[in-house]
């Protein structure tokens, strides 16, 4: 576990506020939250998106440098998450720009 009081967590860190069903190694049906850890030295890119179709929905999605595509959503205060996250990269694009599409 690190502590932020000696020097700051380099990381992205989303929670699950529903959990998903999975099947345990039992064979069982078993729900569970997830949470995502991602050190920001591990993403390649990192954009915000707005629906045009429906402005209420807001995602942020994160590129890793192993090609693996996370979309968060559901933020308390989007804006603030947005500043939090330019704040931390430099490569963080606004809503608008353009996605760069990933092939797995």
């Amino acid at each position: 576990m690190q502590s932020t009081q000696g020097h700051p967590c380099h990381k992205l860190l989303g929670a699950s506020d529903r959990p998903l069903c999975h099947t345990a190694p039992s064979g069982e049906e078993a729900w569970s939250y997830y949470k995502v850890m991602i050190p920001l030295d591990k993403i390649r890119t990192c954009s915000s998106e707005i629906m045009t179709e429906n402005p209420s929905r807001k995602y942020i999605q994160i590129v890793t440098t192993d090609e693996h595509v996370f979309w968060f959503m559901g933020f308390v205060n989007f804006e603030k998450a947005l500043q939090n996250i330019s704040n931390s990269m430099p490569s963080f694009k606004e809503a608008g720009s353009p996605v760069e599409p990933v092939v797995a």
